[in-house]
């Protein structure tokens, strides 16, 4: 709703699930540079590098070194990695991309995620 009282593009898939969305999107679209709306902290910087990396053929799943992750966060852990939801997505093979901002492994799922955002967020803006 809020889309569209401001007018902002959206697209509408057909919701048959995660990866068969994905899949139309591909059909429909081509590759494309994806992001969660749970992962509040990402930064232009971010969306630069995966981008700039990305040759539309190979998929990068974005992900941090746990070494970057704070030790209150806790995050999908795949293969040594956290894996942080802004992906480059093409139809051939997938590579890791590491990304260097520790935020990105602050995904908001819960009440308390939520309040650690809002805190997080407030250290942020907060006059030096």
């Amino acid at each position: 709703v809020l889309c569209i009282k401001e007018r902002i593009p959206f697209i509408e898939t057909p919701g048959k699930g995660y990866v068969q969305d994905i899949q139309w999107l591909l059909r429909e679209f081509g590759p494309f540079v994806s992001v969660p709306a749970d992962v509040p902290f990402v930064k232009a910087s971010d969306f630069w590098l995966i981008e700039k990396a990305f040759n539309e053929k190979t998929s990068l799943t974005g992900v941090l070194p746990l070494s970057l992750v704070p030790k209150d966060l806790n995050p999908v852990v795949y293969k040594g990695y956290a894996i942080v939801g802004l992906n480059a997505v093409a139809e051939e093979a997938e590579r890791f991309f590491k990304l260097s901002n520790p935020l990105l492994a602050l995904n908001v799922n819960t009440p308390e995620e939520l309040k650690l955002a809002e805190r997080v967020a407030n250290l942020i803006r907060a006059p030096r």
